[in-house]
Formats: C-alpha cells, structure tokens, sequence
C-alpha cells in the first residue's frame, strides 16, 4: 500500500509540474523571458540596431536583426538569390592550317 501511495504522489507531483510549466510558457512573464532572450541574442550578434523613435516605428535606415522585426516594419533583403556572374572561359586554341 505504501508503494501505490508514492506512485500516486508521484504522479500527481509530476502532472502539477507540467501544468505549471505550460502556464508559465503561456503567460505575458514566458514572453518577457523570450524577448530578453532574443534581444540579447540580437545585440550580441550584430550589436546596435536602427533607431525607433517614441512610438516604436524605425525611425532611420540601418541594420536591424531579424529578431527585433515587429510586424509593420519594412526593410529590404539582401539580393543573395542571383547567382554570381560565372567566369568566361578562355576561347579554344585555334587550329594551325595546313
């Protein structure tokens, strides 16, 4: 009997650890965890971002992230989708006549 108590305690205390886990991930405190995380991310990797004036719109062209892109703002892509020219071969050697 002792056995099937700590089972059941057991279980109980594991299914209050996920339920807890997933409230915690769904909350407004899981998104604050996340956003520091990835503007930490973000300013590690490419350091200061363009500007953002009072209202949190870009407010001059620079570099920015893909983390701190907000729905609203625009920005342009680098042109990595064109390949580069190819080299031209050098012309075949001409045939000496007869």
């Amino acid at each position: 009997m002792p056995r099937l108590a700590l089972i059941l305690i057991g279980a109980l205390v594991l299914v209050g650890l996920v339920v807890g886990v997933m409230a915690f991930v769904r909350s407004s405190a899981w998104e604050n965890v996340r956003k520091g995380a990835t503007d930490a991310l973000a300013d590690a990797t490419l350091g200061r971002d363009a500007p953002r004036d009072a209202r949190g719109k870009i407010s001059a062209e620079g570099p920015m992230s893909v983390f701190r892109l907000v729905r609203g703002d625009c920005y342009r892509e680098k042109d990595t989708d064109s390949p580069a020219p190819l080299p031209q071969a050098p012309p075949p050697p001409s045939m000496p006549s007869r």
